[in-house]
This record gives structure tokens, C-alpha cells and sequence, in this order.
């Protein structure tokens, strides 16, 4: 007999707890976004104290999300350990090669494991992440890094499903890919390129704008929104363009909106 869905959940979570419980003691890699939360409650639910919830921070996360994501932890009980990073030491991420992702990912969680010696070390990696060309699953591969959500084949939306069945506060938000994707690749991201893009993405959401992404093509700016907000942009162009003038000397809309293609 086919399983209705919320049967369905209830077997993927279960399974979950029972995963967690065989690998004993667990790192989970937790970012504030909605697959690494669901994957911490889980561990902290299942293993209590053998469970360690590990945030990265470094200067790729916006503060905003960095905070929020601290903020929520807080809010989750987590046994949160912040580890301060910096992939920009690294080339290939500073000049954003095309395999940045690789090499960043490598970085974070060989020193995620170098910290946790007698974890498994855990991430939120989804089945549908599997389907798509991700460098950084690459360097996860490499150091066995496990990702359950993709184990037990749980897609993204059972996943939101499952988190708001749980309670967590943030089943239902956006994607947040890291500040490097608001620049081209071989483009040099430097601390104040990365300020000057997130100042420059708190200003547009600030005037009532969702889901906003500044293209960094220093001096100029492509600005992204919900493809619902870009004709009210573009009305309001001229005092947007006026709030940025400190930051970019060109300010243009993309006329499709924000995608999530170039995250």
C-alpha cells in the first residue's frame, strides 16, 4: 500500500533519528538555512549532548544571515560552536575560479573535521542537490563529509515539510547562497568588494524590495528582484540610483529578475 505523505514524513524523519543514533557522535555543519536546521534539530533531538552544531563564519555570509542564523541557533537550544574562517587566504577563492566552491567547501570542512577528530561530520546536503553540477560536493566526497538529507532521499520540499511539522521557525526561507555568486568568475573579491555589494543589497531591500541580489561589475551594479517587483523598480529607479551613487557609478535592473540561475 502506497504511503500517504504525512506517513511518508513521519518514516523520513524517524529515519533520520535512527541514522544519527548509528553514527553515535556527530559535527553538523549548520549554516541557519533550512536544510542544515533541519539536520541540527534532528541531532540534537536524537544524540542530546553527542550532538555538536557547528557555524562557519566568514566573510562570505552576509551579517544579516550570519546573525540570524546565531540568533536562531539560540532560539533552537543548539550547542552552537562558531568557528571563524576565511576562504579569501585561498586563491582560487579570492579570484573566484569557476571551481571556488570546491576549494572553499574543502577549506571549511577539513578544518570542521580537524576541530571534530571523533565526530562524523554532517551536512545539509538535500537528494536534489545530488542532480545539480556542485563543485562543492565534490570536496565533501573527498572528505567523507555525510549528508543524510541526501541519503535518505529527502528532497527540498519534504524537507520544508518536515521543518514546519517541526516547529522550526524558518521552514519556509529563501535560499541564501554565499556573497561570492554577486561577482563574476576570475573577478577578485576583496573585503571591500563584499561589503560594498551587501551595503549595496541592504539599501535596495530597505526600500521595500524582496529576494534582492547586486551584480558586482564594479563601477557597475546589476540589480536583481522578484520578477513580480522589477516594473516598480524600475519606476523608482532614479532614488534607488541615488541611494547607491556612493557605491556604483552605474546602476541597471536585470528586466527578468531575480532567478536564482546565477547563485
Amino acid at each position: 500500500m502506497k504511503m500517504s505523505n504525512t506517513e511518508k514524513l513521519e518514516a523520513h524523519l524517524n529515519n533520520l533519528s535512527e541514522w544519527m543514533k548509528n553514527n553515535g557522535r556527530v559535527a553538523v555543519a549548520y549554516s541557519g538555512g533550512v536544510d542544515s536546521t533541519l539536520v541540527a534539530a534532528v541531532a540534537s533531538r536524537a544524540l542530546g549532548d553527542k550532538a555538536d552544531i557547528i557555524f562557519c563564519h566568514t566573510p562570505l555570509i552576509a551579517r544579516q544571515e550570519a546573525d540570524e542564523a546565531v540568533a536562531l541557533a539560540d532560539s533552537l537550544k543548539f550547542p552552537l560552536t562558531v568557528l571563524e574562517l576565511d576562504p579569501l587566504a585561498l586563491e582560487q577563492v579570492r579570484e573566484n575560479h569557476p571551481d571556488r566552491c570546491y576549494f572553499c567547501k574543502y577549506h571549511i570542512f577539513s578544518q570542521i573535521a580537524a576541530a571534530y577528530p571523533d565526530c562524523a561530520i554532517v551536512d545539509g546536503t538535500n537528494f536534489d542537490d545530488t542532480f545539480t553540477d556542485r563543485p562543492g560536493l565534490r570536496a565533501l566526497d573527498l572528505l567523507n563529509i555525510k549528508s543524510p538529507l541526501a541519503e535518505q532521499r529527502i528532497t527540498k520540499k519534504e524537507i520544508r515539510a518536515l521543518s514546519k511539522a517541526m516547529g522550526l521557525p524558518n521552514w519556509d526561507k529563501p535560499s541564501a547562497p554565499c556573497l561570492a555568486t554577486r561577482f563574476a568568475p576570475y573577478t577578485t573579491i576583496s573585503l571591500e568588494a563584499l561589503e560594498r555589494a551587501q551595503e549595496a543589497e541592504d539599501i535596495v531591500s530597505q526600500a521595500g524590495f524582496s529576494y534582492v541580489r547586486v551584480r558586482d561589475h564594479y563601477p557597475k551594479a546589476v540589480i536583481e528582484v522578484h520578477p513580480d517587483e522589477v516594473k516598480r523598480l524600475q519606476r523608482t529607479l532614479e532614488s534607488v540610483r541615488s541611494s547607491l551613487s556612493a557605491l556604483y557609478q552605474i546602476i541597471a535592473v536585470a528586466p527578468e529578475g531575480y532567478s536564482g540561475s546565477t547563485d
